[in-house]
């Protein structure tokens, strides 16, 4: 017996109805699916990852600014796990400081669609396709078998994502300690974002860069500078 099934009569009516509201309603699927109370200060970040779900070819450039330790990457897991739900025909990018971060928040939102019960009850038609379910790309099932372009690509911050088209892309934390001591590092990143990120971007796609300031060029403090993008510290 399934999750609504279980439940009867007003309760079930009202659980369904929750649901629908988790499928639509990005606060509501963090506390349904991920099982998480946002706190006052993500506040401003849900707006922005709702308007993401509602408006999602809108183009929007957003950088949100904060310490370690203050639930951005559950929030990131959470956006890109919503996103195949309620889009699993689009083509998402997840990039880190390194690699092997990028394909363990990957597998994160991997987990969620294929074992969680409460994601399986609130998008029961998104499902795996074992062809291509992997932690550095997985696809969903989709109407278009000919598509070639992965759902969620995910890589390190110096990684190319060579030939895939992306609606958009979330950056989540793009450096660490290790990779923004010297200016030659720092470079590379936003050198790799310029030429093998960007560039791969449809029109209309979304880019979200959640991330801990190290340094004033770092890639956050590189994009302040080009304008154009909403800030939120």
């Amino acid at each position: 017996m399934g999750i609504v099934g279980g439940v009867l009569g007003p309760r079930k009516r009202r659980f369904e109805r929750v649901l629908l509201d988790a499928a639509q309603d990005f606060e509501t699927f963090l506390r349904v699916v991920l099982r998480i109370k946002p706190v006052r200060h993500e506040k401003e970040w849900l707006r922005v990852c709702q308007d993401l779900g509602d408006n999602p070819k809108g183009g929007q450039k957003t950088i949100l600014e904060a310490p370690p330790g203050s639930g951005k990457s559950t929030i990131a897991i959470g956006l890109l796990s919503w996103l195949v739900g309620r889009y699993p025909n689009s083509h998402l990018g997840l990039i880190s400081y390194a690699d092997k971060v990028a394909w363990e928040r990957s597998l994160a939102v991997r987990k969620l669609i294929e074992s969680d019960r409460f994601y399986r009850a609130v998008f029961p038609g998104v499902l795996p396709d074992r062809s291509s379910w992997g932690t550095a790309t997985l696809r969903v099932k989709r109407p278009n078998l000919g598509d070639p372009h992965p759902t969620l690509r995910a890589g390190g911050a110096r990684s190319s994502i060579v030939s895939y088209r992306l609606d958009g892309l979330v950056f989540d934390d793009p450096h660490d300690p290790k990779n923004s001591p010297t200016i030659e590092l720092r470079d590379a990143v936003y050198r790799n974002y310029e030429s093998a990120l960007s560039t791969r971007l449809v029109e209309g796609a979304f880019q979200l860069v959640v991330g801990t300031r190290w340094a004033d060029d770092d890639l956050i403090g590189r994009l302040r500078k080009l304008g154009g993008w909403e800030v939120i510290t």
